[in-house]
């Protein structure tokens, strides 16, 4: 019984943070825009590098 309480805490805990790092990659991706906006790179460029760095 208590290896599956164990289980699940380490299960959850797993999933906050893989939920919390999705976020915070996000936030990266979106300063990665930002940034490259003030550069001056067109749109055009900009969104297939953020949908590959998302994806990787």
């Amino acid at each position: 019984m208590e290896a599956i309480k164990s289980f699940g805490l380490l299960l959850a805990l797993l999933t906050l943070f893989g939920f919390l790092d999705l976020l915070t990659e996000g936030q990266k991706n979106e300063r990665m825009a930002i940034q490259e906006k003030a550069r001056g790179v067109p749109s055009s460029v900009l969104r297939p590098s953020l949908i590959a760095a998302r994806d990787y």
